[in-house]
């Protein structure tokens, strides 16, 4: 059903979320919106989830889960541990 890809000391996530990384600094848009975050973390390797995280941290783009209409600002430290608690779930 989905497409995977694996970098080199990155390892393996869903091809999308691969290509949402480089977008995130490429384009100029102010939040990523996921029906839920935590589907943020699914097929998507640890340091998939840093890069991701630093990326949006890096360029000020928060993450939004739809279902609860709650957002993420990486710069926000509680927001950051919020989130990282999605993946352990």
């Amino acid at each position: 059903m989905y497409q995977y890809t694996s970098v080199e000391g990155v390892g393996e996530c869903r091809e999308n979320f691969a290509r949402l990384v480089p977008d995130m600094e490429r384009a100029a848009f102010d939040t990523v919106i996921a029906s839920k975050a935590e589907y943020l973390f699914v097929d998507t390797s640890p340091m998939w989830m840093e890069k991701f995280i630093a990326t949006a941290l890096r360029y000020h783009v928060t993450v939004t889960d739809a279902s609860s209409g709650r957002e993420y600002d990486f710069s926000n430290p509680q927001d950051e541990a919020d989130f990282r608690i999605l993946g352990r779930k």
